[in-house]
């Protein structure tokens, strides 16, 4: 089994030299990029990237073969999965890593030469949720128009974990065997329509369904499955983010839903 730390956290914890993580976190406060650690990170940050992706993938894929099964509650704690990891996968694949010092602070670093480490966690903002939106929040402002939009006076992302904290800590009980909550859409085991929601959801200018507080919840781990898919294109059009052994265990999961036709559905990760 496998319990390795991201690459990148690794390398600047080997990088920079310290005894302990109380001296970590006071030698990061000097720490500037220097370009020989540059390309190296940028190396490792794919490689980050591609096992974010895939945790994000896996839990979209298991969240919706619940759907179609009619099993709503958990699914829902596996969307917001979906987001929060899309959203690091797309922050290492913009050439920003997050490490952490071992003393609960997190930080991002951009690859860039002479940059230095930003400390994400202040006040009420803490933990890798919170921090990973806001950091994208900071960095992406409003180059991406999720974050131009929000629901309820929400931002989405705020809004998706604030409905996962719900279902998951709040309520008494899971709804099982009882199907449904208003923010989950209805699906169909038909690669068409599936075709045709993934359409609806990437075609909208606007993506104005990820503000749609019944569809949101769905249409937003979508776009953003496909805007980690499409910045990896970018960088390597040969490149391929998972393994034949990752491909083969989303292919069985498709497969089980009867969905390996949609040709939509598995352009999120062929």
């Amino acid at each position: 089994m496998n319990f390795d730390k991201y690459k990148c956290q690794e390398f600047i914890e080997s990088s920079i030299e310290h005894a302990d993580p109380a001296e970590l976190k006071a030698a990061i406060k000097s720490y500037q990029l220097p370009q020989a650690h540059l390309e190296k990170l940028k190396e490792l940050s794919l490689y980050d990237a591609s096992s974010l992706f895939y945790k994000a993938l896996l839990s979209f894929m298991e969240a919706t073969y619940a759907i179609l099964n009619n099993h709503s509650s958990w699914s829902i704690v596996k969307l917001y999965y979906s987001v929060f990891y899309s959203l690091r996968a797309v922050l290492f694949l913009s050439d920003h890593i997050f490490f952490k010092d071992g003393m609960g602070n997190i930080y991002t670093l951009e690859l860039k030469e002479g940059s230095i480490p930003k400390k994400v966690n202040s006040g009420n903002v803490r933990g890798d949720h919170k921090c990973t939106i806001k950091a994208y929040k900071t960095i992406y402002q409003d180059k991406d128009i999720l974050n131009t939009n929000n629901i309820d006076g929400k931002n989405v992302f705020e809004w998706i974990m604030e409905y996962r904290e719900l279902v998951n800590y709040r309520v008494s009980s899971f709804i099982e065997p009882d199907y449904g909550y208003d923010v989950i859409p209805q699906l169909k085991k038909d690669p068409v329509f599936f075709d045709e929601l993934i359409d609806t959801y990437l075609g909208d200018e606007y993506l104005a369904f990820c503000f749609d507080a019944d569809s949101s919840i769905y249409a937003t781990p979508i776009v953003l499955l496909s805007k980690s898919r499409n910045l990896i294109r970018a960088i390597d059009q040969t490149l391929q983010p998972l393994s034949d052994e990752r491909v083969n265990v989303i292919d069985k999961l498709v497969k089980g839903m009867g969905l390996s036709n949609s040709v939509k559905l598995t352009s999120l990760y062929k």
